[in-house]
């Protein structure tokens, strides 16, 4: 068993993340460790570094997305909405499917947010990296 001190700043990062995550700390840092040794047993011919702690759970939480279906459905009550042939009941369901895309959006900004903090970059610069761009229907 190794035992680890993280500084203060380190420390409270781990657990916001893990508080995030619904895990706890150690576990947290302990699957963190492990990834990123396996990355680096198992690097490729260019050498690429190691992501810091945390910054590849954030990219995967920016890079996940909601269900085809999700979307599928929504388009499809949108569509009808803007027809104005939506049931009252279609009128629900669009307006909590409305809510889940708008948490998931707020919830990807709070990532890209907190990666550009620990990046020490703007968020306009790293969505600009991460080629994200405005909604499609802006």
């Amino acid at each position: 068993m190794v035992s680890i001190q993280l500084g203060p700043e380190a420390e409270q990062r781990l657990r916001e993340l893990a508080s995030k995550q619904g895990l706890q700390a150690d576990l947290l840092a302990r699957n963190l460790l492990e990834r990123c040794l396996v990355s680096e047993e198992t690097r490729d011919a260019r050498n690429a570094p190691c992501l810091p702690a945390g910054e590849a759970d954030l990219l995967q939480a920016i890079n996940r997305g909601l269900p085809a279906e999700t979307w599928e459905r929504y388009h499809k009550l949108m569509e009808c909405r803007q027809d104005e042939t939506l049931a009252p009941e279609e009128y629900a369901e669009l307006v909590a499917l409305t809510d889940i895309v708008e948490q998931a959006h707020a919830a990807r900004m709070t990532c890209v947010a907190e990666l550009a903090r620990m990046r020490g970059v703007s968020i306009d610069d790293l969505m600009t990296e991460l080629g994200i761009g405005p909604p499609a229907n802006a």
